[in-house]
């Protein structure tokens, strides 16, 4: 019966939107049915359901069967997912070019056991477009130098260069300095940055507050912290949903709560968190917040000073860019408020046997010869994920 009123539509509205309306009648009755009742077996056919929705989907924006709004019925009545029905209305808004992007990437011309790559880990780390690349190759061809430090021609350019990107990483964040951007070698490293910072800051029985949706990499380095600091760990936990118990979270903050962190799109779950509450909630008991933005900042552009977060960290290979670098934006009095990372050249600023004095920001934390051809290329990256929408 699903499957007749299916197909009278699909005379209506196209082959594509058979299954989408073939989809959504299935996930009522997934909700309704004793059968389904188990939350693995809801689980994993709500995993098949889904994955076959995102292929019709895709399959017909880029057929550019998507012209209307009015055309998506199931954006503004999809079930128990308002986070989902935003990111549809996006792709159906954005129009792009699926294959025309596909050949802006070199690797994905090439065949895996006879026929096209098909790319599905861009949680764990995107390709790269063929401008990323160019980039790469032209700064080791061309302008091959260190930076901030020599005087000759091509230290200038690729310092100039390389600073251009931390404009670029400055302008796509809407931070409000440039010197507020801190080149790193990815998420993991700002994360340790700031905890090793805290470490001179918590004292005993102070609080960290993180989420039940953390990467393991993304406890770690809180319990190390409350070892060495004796504070505690505090956990907001998830429902049945994915999503995090805001009540619980309140119930959690206190005077004692000194930093709060929680990832802006879980890895896992795909989740998107409410951190604009988060941080308004963690900000009235005087706590900083740091938001693990990895796994948002391929598919949303973060404005830091909306967002009013003290701390938001980014890996440029989940972006496009190459592996191996990323940027911890920091508020200036924060920054100016945590002690250096590393000891090394360029994060000093004059050098005695008696006292070091440390260099201004962002060179304050960016002790040794960086990632440079890194850092260039990631500002190329951001300029073709806004040049592609």
């Amino acid at each position: 019966a699903v499957g007749k009123e299916c197909r009278q539509q699909q005379q209506a509205d196209g082959p594509d939107w058979f299954f989408i309306s073939l989809f959504l009648r299935v996930n009522s009755c997934v909700q309704n049915k004793p059968l389904f009742q188990c939350q693995t077996i809801r689980n994993i056919t709500y995993f098949l359901w889904y994955f076959l929705l995102f292929l019709t989907f895709d399959r017909a924006v880029s057929q550019k069967v998507v012209t209307q709004r009015q055309h998506l019925p199931f954006v503004s009545t999809f079930p128990k997912s308002p986070k989902f029905a935003y990111l549809c209305k996006h792709q159906a808004h954005t129009m792009l070019n699926v294959e025309t992007i596909r050949k802006d990437f070199p690797i994905l011309s090439r065949k895996v056991n006879g026929k096209p790559l098909v790319y599905f880990d861009n949680a764990a780390t995107s390709q790269k477009p063929r401008r990323v690349i160019d980039t790469i190759v032209d700064y080791y061809t061309n302008y091959n130098a260190n930076i901030h430090r020599g005087v000759h021609a091509l230290s200038q350019e690729a310092t100039d260069k390389y600073e251009q990107a931390r404009a670029k990483i400055q302008k796509h964040f809407n931070a409000q300095h440039r010197h507020e951007i801190i080149m790193t070698s990815g998420t993991t490293h700002g994360i340790n940055l700031v905890a090793h910072g805290f470490a001179s800051i918590l004292k005993k029985d102070d609080e960290i507050i993180v989420s039940a949706l953390e990467h393991h990499s993304n406890i770690v380095p809180w319990q190390m912290l409350c070892e060495r600091t004796g504070a505690r760990l505090r956990v907001i936990p998830m429902n049945q949903d994915g999503e995090l118990v805001m009540t619980a979270f309140e119930a959690l903050l206190s005077s004692k709560t000194k930093l709060v962190f929680v990832n802006h799109i879980s890895n896992a779950l795909g989740t998107i968190n409410p951190i604009e509450d988060i941080i308004k909630k963690a900000h009235k008991v005087g706590a900083a917040v740091l938001v693990d933005g990895a796994q948002a900042c391929p598919h949303l552009k973060p404005d830091v000073q909306q967002l009013d977060v003290d701390f938001y960290v980014a890996s440029a290979h989940k972006m496009c860019g190459p592996t191996g670098v990323g940027m911890l934006y920091g508020k200036k009095a924060w920054l100016d408020k945590l002690p250096p990372y590393q000891g090394g050249g360029e994060m000093i600023a004059e050098v005695t046997f008696e006292k070091t004095t440390y260099a201004d920001l962002p060179h304050k934390f960016e002790a040794g010869t960086p990632n440079i051809c890194g850092g260039i290329a990631f500002g190329a990256a951001i300029d073709y994920l806004n040049h592609i929408g």
